[in-house]
């Protein structure tokens, strides 16, 4: 029995010894393992490691590790005495706990060192530069040339387009001053690069950034489509142009983009001419001066004399679609038009109702409709669509058609040329204009232009004619037409029918009056549709 045993319990302490041998190569192998593992991408933390995220209490964070911060006790190992094997978890990885288990140091070389060397950054990365468009801007004086800018006196520097680079070192309260000569179309606010796009915010409420010019400034539209583009795609407003004339634009010499708002532009003393010679039907295939859409503090104004829109072979004068805001157009002459002088649009199929307080004082219409496709009719100098939810003031206008001799040959003898002065429809959405006012307006054709109603009103809410008006109508014979019906075997109105109607006794009518096709007297008008 004494041997037996003997032998039995030699084989167990033999087995014994085996598996002792065993676990202390798996902890060593364990141990190098965590010590290659992949470092963290996180700068390495300051504060004490949190309680139980530790191993045990040997060389690497025990008692013993000359360290001014100890590891607490955990609860979740067994704790062994200190020494070269105590406390290592089951799971080389992850301790009970289930957090990543301690990091150990090796001093065998790493097979990964190289490539862990190779991948840690070599210099200090450089910061990702905010878009130059959302970098504030100081307050500037830039001296511009057509092909050089200079900033605040300082060197002059080259420009491939001087305007786009001055708008783009500028910000609220700057001037720049151009010097004189031709310049380069160019656009303001899309996101695109472009040598002739400005990526700017422009001003600030009061604080506009002024472009001015010093001397003959032009600039060409040419195969640009136009001489100034204006969009949305990076937000911008509050830039006043002063002294620029625009030449020669095929599209529009002035556009702001539609589907988007435009704050705080204004024109001043910019004349724009089409370069087209309707009496030599020769010259120029230009379009449209102004093209604004969705305006709000708009302004096209002649300030030490009237300036002049001229010479356009197709379109309007000045489009304005969908207002959001009071608009101010002032002292300005359109003559020898393709289309309209003036034509205010709001169509549902265009975005938003119009709104705001649109004025259009002291303006002249010299010869306009005379789009040579449409046979020298294509529209009247003042057209209004409706759906406008504000008002609408011609404050003393005037049309003049048929007295310059040289176009008087437009069309075949005993047909007129132009339509008229004055048209107001609801459009095709049937909403009325809130409020027209013509103060004082002085609207004549010659007998033998004028091949429509000098002046044509439906679909207005309220309609005022005042200030000793004076309609002189021109071969139609028709100086007022008030509700007009539709030419059709129906014969309804061509508009919603007008609302509240003030048509002041002094109003001088050269020629008949009219209210849903009966002709009146200027007496039977006085309070004509309060309802």
């Amino acid at each position: 029995m004494t041997a037996a045993f003997e032998v039995r319990r030699r084989s167990a302490s033999t087995v014994g010894l085996v598996l002792l041998l065993a676990w202390a190569l798996a902890w060593g192998v364990s141990a190098d393992a965590q010590a290659y593992q992949a470092p963290s991408s996180k700068a390495p933390s300051t504060a004490p490691p949190k309680s139980g995220a530790g191993g045990g209490y040997g060389k690497q964070g025990g008692k013993k590790s000359g360290k001014a911060w100890v590891a607490p006790p955990r609860n979740d190992v067994k704790k062994k005495a200190a020494g070269k094997y105590g406390g290592a978890n089951k799971s080389p990885w992850k301790g009970k706990s289930g957090k990543p288990g301690p990091k150990y140091s090796s001093s065998k070389p790493s097979p990964f060192a190289a490539l862990e060397a190779s991948a840690k950054p070599q210099g200090a990365a450089t910061p990702t530069l905010p878009p130059p468009w959302t970098v504030a801007k100081p307050k500037r004086l830039v001296m511009v040339t057509p092909r050089s800018i200079q900033v605040e006196g300082g060197a002059v520097v080259a420009a491939e387009n001087s305007i786009v680079r001055a708008l783009e070192v500028c910000g609220p309260g700057s001037t720049i001053v151009l010097d004189a000569g031709d310049y380069r179309p160019f656009s303001i606010g899309f996101s695109k690069e472009d040598p002739n796009n400005a990526r700017t915010r422009g001003g600030a409420p009061g604080q506009p950034i002024v472009v001015a010019a010093r001397g003959a400034v032009r600039i060409h539209g040419g195969a640009f489509g136009h001489c100034i583009r204006i969009a949305q795609q990076v937000p911008n407003g509050y830039v006043t142009f002063r002294g620029i004339a625009l030449h020669g634009a095929t599209q529009s010499a002035i556009r702001l983009e539609r589907g988007s708002t435009h704050v705080g532009f204004r024109f001043e003393d910019c004349p724009i001419d089409g370069g087209y010679d309707h009496a030599a039907r020769q010259g120029l295939a230009s379009n449209l001066g102004i093209d604004a859409y969705g305006v709000i503090d708009f302004a096209y104004v002649g300030t030490k004399q009237p300036v002049a829109i001229a010479h356009l072979r197709n379109g309007d004068g000045i489009r304005l679609a969908n207002t959001q805001g009071d608009v101010v157009i002032e002292r300005v002459v359109g003559e020898r038009l393709g289309g309209a002088f003036v034509r205010i649009t709001a169509a549902s199929t265009d975005g938003p109702p119009g709104l705001g307080l649109v004025v259009l004082r002291h303006c002249v219409a010299r010869d306009v409709g005379l789009n040579p496709d449409a046979n020298h009719k294509s529209a009247y100098a003042y057209t209004i669509t409706g759906r406008h939810f504000g008002t609408i003031a011609l404050d003393r206008c005037e049309y003049r058609s048929g007295f310059d001799a040289a176009l008087l040959g437009l069309t075949q003898p005993g047909v007129a040329y132009g339509l008229g002065a004055v048209q107001v429809t609801d459009g095709v959405d049937h909403a009325r204009t809130e409020t027209l006012v013509v103060y004082g307006c002085d609207f004549q054709a010659a007998p033998e232009t004028g091949a429509a109603p000098l002046v044509s009103i439906g679909g207005v809410h309220m309609l005022r004619i005042e200030g000793k008006s004076t309609f002189v109508a021109g071969r139609s014979g028709l100086a007022l037409d008030l509700d007009p019906r539709a030419v059709d075997a129906a014969g309804g109105l061509r508009s919603t029918a007008n609302g509240l109607t003030r048509i002041a006794q002094d109003t001088v009518l050269k020629g008949a009056s009219r209210v849903r096709g009966v002709d009146v007297k200027l007496e039977q008008l006085a309070n004509y549709g309060a309802r």
